[in-house]
């Protein structure tokens, strides 16, 4: 079967076993047969999918289905799998430990976790797609540019991380601004004197 013929699914399962260190002759779907095998794989399934943890032991000679057993039953789990992960919700030390080395600084921590922060107050929940997105949005910045894009869109109410508006540099309030021209101001006006 061609890799374009495969399902999206099956394609997930795919890639997910492989990473999984399964080896590639047991990850194609193969037929299922054999009465013993058979019966031995659905007591196994029972005890993985009707209960919270199971650890199962294949034992036997070489050649027997040990292997692709265990692929099988990994296959069979996958879905529950993804279901589950997906629906965790991702903590701030998740999406720290997926960033690039480059961007792994104490500053970058500070703004992940502020990030992390702000949308658990706003019930925005981060999942596994959209970190993903997040995460090579910035990947090609600095760590001096990905903490103004998260100080950014924090300061601004945004849901996701853009652009700043005025490229790299974080805008000043207008408060900010005008304090700044007052002080220069008054201090052009002043003229010093000794009082006695």
């Amino acid at each position: 079967m061609s890799a374009q013929e495969l399902s999206h699914d099956d394609r997930e399962a795919r890639k997910e076993l492989a990473d999984a260190g399964f080896p590639s002759l047991h990850r194609e779907r193969k037929e299922l047969n054999g009465v013993k095998w058979l019966a031995r794989f659905s007591t196994a399934w029972e005890y993985i999918s009707n209960r919270k943890g199971a650890i199962i032991a294949l034992v036997g000679p070489r050649g027997t289905g040990k292997t692709q057993m265990a692929t099988e039953l990994a296959r069979r789990f996958l879905p529950i799998w993804i279901s589950k992960e997906r629906a965790k919700p991702i903590t701030a030390l998740i999406y720290w430990n997926r960033l690039p080395a480059h961007l792994q600084t104490p500053e970058m921590k500070d703004a992940v976790n502020e990030w992390h922060d702000y949308r658990t107050r706003r019930k925005i929940m981060l999942t596994r797609e959209s970190m993903a997105r997040q995460i090579n949005t910035l990947a090609p910045l600095s760590p001096d540019q990905a903490v103004v894009w998260i100080q950014t869109a924090i300061d601004r109410n945004w849901r996701g991380l853009y652009p700043p508006p005025n490229g790299y540099a974080r805008q000043e309030s207008n408060t900010k601004r005008k304090q700044d021209t007052q002080a220069k101001e008054f201090k052009s006006n002043v003229s010093p004197r000794i009082i006695t």
